[in-house]
């Protein structure tokens, strides 16, 4: 038997770091993982077994996150699986549930290890209950993806003691989102958005924690081991850093954002993973610089990151940053106003609805252009373009009526997820800017080789600081490095156990892993071995030489590419 609060010598910082290296092997190689919540409190006891027993009656497909009907012999109630047809509660179920997923457990960082790293044999424990941690999961899938009421709703006088006591369920439910459609091996990528509201005690558990979720190549490649004698800033800073070199691309700019940190001594550049901070959604979905792997130049003495690209354009306006609100327990309708108002307020950006070029323009920014087009086939769970602007046309009229599961509804839930932490403005040419919540006038909209998304800087002297990521139509599907696409292409993603970038002819139904803007000789890459190894793996990546490139650049867009100085 093995118990981390008794095993761990926490006040030794060396053999702290070696048994912390041990864990994932622990719980990965265990016979059976038993994750205890607590002793038997506040009815726990019933929440335990409700959830188990929703959790029985279905299935989650873990790749999609749909849902569907249990495939055992005890499933009874098939229409469970149904999002568009609520739950039903008893009165006595809905506060033990609210409780229960409460606990302090939920919100431990170092339990993700613990449970997303067991076998199926992995139970959770409250009390004298127990259930498998499959339909524990499951239940919690379901609760977040089903609206709720009660089965005597209509004989209730005190509707709004009710309603209040339902919200707090679905509060309850929303805290967990990130822990219940957390994926394991865990992406770098991710590491913001699925541990933003975990905790722990050290700010250098923030990385430390995660290791053993990574996938094995990449931990075997980051070669990091746990070392408490080194500060935190140098604890991020190294994971940065390595990171950059081994994954070949500066991904985790997505992740910084400036006025947000509290760690001393940290570049702008290096994510500050110490506070627990309802971070942005990551416009990781932007391919903003295609299929180029990053160049860069690290000055480690200095904490100076030297990388290569483009300025796209300059913000002009702001507009109110009033997004963390969404977060804070406001029903639907009044997260929708809060959106309309804002843009509104952002004097160009909307206030001719009936511009069905310019409406299109906005849904794009505020949505990241998640919509249909840019998966191959698309999931359930994204709409198309038409139906985000009328969405997004009836938003601003002041209709506020959206029907959950509606394609409408699912198109306002993305621009609700978008804009957390965010603020919309403008940019010199009166275009909308998905911006981070701190960003100012003067801003500058630079996207960089080998980063997913645009990032904006500012200026300082002859360097720049990190304002965190931004968003601009521009911006997408490397236009601003490599201009348009060809007629009838479209960068999309498909799913192959992953999902991967692709390049959709939708004239022929042709899917290429290599972007046709990229069949130029004479980059520092052999065009026919770069085309083969793309279609064999399913992605590319491509380094470029300097010089040519630039060229290239200025031929396409008319954009000098240049070296920033990140500091």
């Amino acid at each position: 038997m093995w118990i981390d609060a008794i095993c761990i010598n926490q006040k030794d910082n060396v053999e702290k770091g070696a048994q912390v290296d041990m864990m994932g092997k622990i719980y990965r190689r265990a016979s059976r993982v038993i994750a205890w919540l607590g002793p038997s409190a506040d009815d726990s006891d019933v929440a335990m077994s409700e959830i188990a027993l929703w959790g029985s009656q279905v299935e989650v497909d873990l790749k999609t996150w749909t849902l569907r009907p249990g495939s055992s012999k005890d499933t009874r109630d098939t229409d469970l699986s149904d999002v568009s047809k609520p739950m039903y509660f008893h009165g006595n179920e809905i506060r033990p549930i609210s409780v229960l997923l409460g606990r302090p457990w939920f919100s431990r960082l170092w339990i993700r290890q613990e449970i997303f790293l067991a076998n199926s044999n992995a139970i959770i424990s409250c009390g004298a209950s127990n259930t498998s941690w499959k339909r524990f999961r499951n239940g919690l899938i379901l609760l977040h993806q089903k609206d709720y009421t009660l089965h005597n709703l209509a004989d209730i006088e005190d509707r709004e003691t009710t309603n209040k006591t339902l919200f707090k369920l679905r509060q309850a439910i929303n805290r967990l989102h990130e822990f219940a459609y957390q994926r394991t091996p865990v992406r770098i990528g991710d590491l913001r958005e699925n541990f933003k509201l975990a905790s722990c005690k050290d700010p250098q558990d923030r990385i430390y924690a995660i290791l053993s979720m990574l996938a094995t190549e990449d931990r075997k490649n980051l070669r990091i081991m746990p070392d408490y004698t080194s500060t935190v800033a140098e604890v991020y800073k190294d994971f940065t850093s390595r990171s950059f070199q081994v994954f070949r691309n500066i991904d985790l700019l997505l992740q910084c954002e400036i006025g947000v940190n509290t760690t001393k001594n940290i570049p702008t550049w290096v994510p500050d993973w110490s506070r627990n901070l309802k971070a942005p959604v990551p416009l990781n979905g932007a391919f903003a610089s295609s299929q180029v792997v990053f160049r860069y130049d690290l000055a480690s003495a200095q904490n100076v990151l030297r990388v290569a690209g483009v300025r796209t354009t300059v913000v002009e306006s702001v507009g109110p940053g009033v997004y963390d609100g969404l977060q804070n327990g406001l029903v639907f309708k009044q997260q929708v106003d809060m959106i309309r108002k804002a843009i509104l307020a952002t004097d160009t950006l909307a206030v001719n609805y009936e511009d069905g070029t310019a409406l299109e323009i906005l849904a794009r920014t505020l949505n990241a252009d998640w919509f249909s087009s840019r998966y191959n086939p698309p999931p359930a769970w994204v709409t198309d373009l038409k139906d985000g602007v009328d969405a997004l046309r009836q938003l601003l009229s002041g209709n506020f009526e959206f029907d959950r599961g509606s394609q409408a509804r699912i198109a306002i839930d993305g621009i609700l997820n978008t804009l957390v932490g965010r603020c919309l403005g403008r940019d010199v040419h009166g275009s909308p800017i998905l911006c981070p919540r701190n960003s100012r006038p003067g801003d500058e909209v630079c996207v960089f080789l080998g980063c997913l998304s645009a990032i904006l800087l500012r200026r300082i002297g002859d360097s720049h600081v990190v304002v965190g990521s931004c968003l601009t139509v521009d911006s997408l599907d490397g236009v601003a490095l490599l201009g348009p696409l060809p007629q009838g292409v479209r960068a999309a993603r498909v799913y192959d156990e992953e999902w991967h970038w692709a390049f959709v002819n939708d004239n022929t139904g042709d899917v290429s892993f290599f972007d046709p803007r990229l069949d130029v000789d004479g980059l520092g890459y052999i065009v026919e071995d770069e085309k083969r190894k793309a279609q064999e793996e399913g992605q590319s990546a491509l380094s470029v030489e300097f010089d040519p490139f630039k060229k290239l650049v200025q031929e396409r867009t008319g954009r000098e590419l240049q070296w920033f100085e990140l500091i």
